[in-house]
């Protein structure tokens, strides 16, 4: 890189960090469950129950259905005059309905839905929230085989706004992969739901959260990433594609 007259190559970078916060204008997916979400190939887990299910060092004793954030989202969004209380709830029984509904209107107007895990294929819910189950569990069907967590980000009238996936560990692709449903787009639910899933993270022991966007030319999620205090770590080439790796330290 070269550095600008009179200043050092680490002042350089240090001052392109701070202009990528400033500017005005985020989640990605890699190839999630093996198989892909229509495959019918899966693992035939038994689902767990609520009260049994223990989820291992990340969600601790949070059982099945629990909203795990309360708080209402305390982000820029909410300098939209009427940004309602948000939550993340882990998908349960209680959302079949709203998720059915949800998801017939997505799918016809998007075939690549994200975040990856939010897609049913042509599965039964029940046997959805089974792929859940395992997905948080031991990630048998995840191509990166580290258990990842899908949150519903849902308002007080328990209506589904878009998920959210969070990996219990660091990958080539970040901790978090966010989506929201079309029709709500631009109205700063986003990052809301990037700021409750980053209070998750910090209650787990995570302190640096990593998000890639799946599409660089995607002003909207780069935004969303920013708006929480993310900035431009590096960037890396994949099967002939250029991802950036954004990072939020929290």
């Amino acid at each position: 890189m070269a550095a600008w007259p009179g200043l050092s190559g680490l002042t350089c970078v240090v001052m392109m960090r701070i202009a990528l916060r400033l500017l005005p204008p985020m989640g990605r997916e890699q190839s999630w469950r093996a198989g892909h979400s229509s495959t019918s190939q899966r693992s035939s887990s038994v689902f767990v129950s609520a009260n049994a299910a223990e989820y291992g060092a990340f969600l601790g004793e949070i059982n099945i259905g629990k909203t795990l954030s309360t708080d209402v989202a305390q982000t820029t969004s909410q300098k939209e005059d009427n940004m309602e209380p948000l939550m993340l709830e882990i998908p349960n029984q209680s959302h079949q309905r709203e998720f059915e509904r949800v998801m017939d209107k997505w799918e016809a107007l998007e075939d690549n839905i994200q975040p990856e895990l939010m897609r049913r294929g042509n599965t039964s819910y029940d046997k959805w929230l089974e792929y859940c189950e395992d997905d948080r569990t031991i990630a048998s069907m995840l191509s990166t085989h580290i258990p990842a967590t899908l949150l519903f980000l849902v308002n007080r009238k328990q209506e589904i706004l878009g998920g959210v996936v969070i990996n219990h560990a660091d990958t080539k692709h970040g901790h978090l992969h966010i989506g929201i449903v079309p029709w709500l787009r631009g109205k700063g639910y986003g990052t809301a739901m990037v700021a409750l899933a980053l209070k998750e993270c910090q209650r787990k022991g995570i302190g640096t959260v990593h998000i890639v966007p799946n599409n660089q030319r995607n002003p909207a999620a780069i935004k969303t990433i920013l708006n929480n205090g993310g900035y431009l770590l590096d960037e890396f080439v994949e099967d002939g594609r250029q991802f950036e790796r954004y990072e939020i330290l929290l």
